[in-house]
């Protein structure tokens, strides 16, 4: 039998390159949040389920930012003007249910910081997320951000090409 809750809340290999990706990029809220969604994974349940929905929040807000768009507090625009701002051609293309599982996949981070993170008090007799449940959404998080972060790297280094 698998002894699975070894595993359970330890880093992951995406762990490093995410924090290692994170060093070149100028937002400390990324960072922090990053960083506090690593910290409480397996100690802080609610406490990380925040986390990693702010980490996603706060690379949508930076990539628009970056590209000279307003951010805005409207979640399903926040993610559309983020991929705008990434310039990806999606009509047609096989990412493009993928990139509509991305929405989904931050939408649900949300909601799950919405029913059992520490950002709203809880009910007496609501449960709290297990660690498993936490670092799913910290893993979930993470990937979503680091996809969204080395679009805008690949992006950005292409319109360095393009103005040079």
């Amino acid at each position: 039998m698998l002894q699975l809750q070894v595993f359970s809340g330890q880093p992951t290999p995406a762990d490093e390159i995410l924090t290692n990706l994170l060093e070149g990029v100028s937002s400390h809220s990324i960072r922090e949040s990053w960083e506090k969604a690593l910290n409480r994974r397996s100690t802080d349940p609610r406490g990380a389920i925040t986390a990693a929905r702010a980490l996603l929040e706060a690379t949508l807000k930076w990539i628009i930012e970056q590209r000279g768009g307003s951010v805005t507090d409207k979640n399903n625009e926040l993610f559309n003007r983020a991929i705008g701002a990434l310039g990806l051609d999606l009509k047609g293309k096989p990412l493009e249910k993928t990139i509509q599982g991305l929405n989904a996949i931050i939408w649900s981070v949300g909601d799950m910081r919405n029913r059992h993170g520490d950002a709203h008090g809880a009910a007496s007799g609501d449960n709290s997320p297990t660690k498993n449940e936490a670092g799913f959404c910290v893993n979930l998080a993470s990937a979503a951000a680091l996809y969204l972060l080395e679009e805008f790297e690949s992006s950005d280094c292409l319109c360095s090409k393009a103005e040079g």
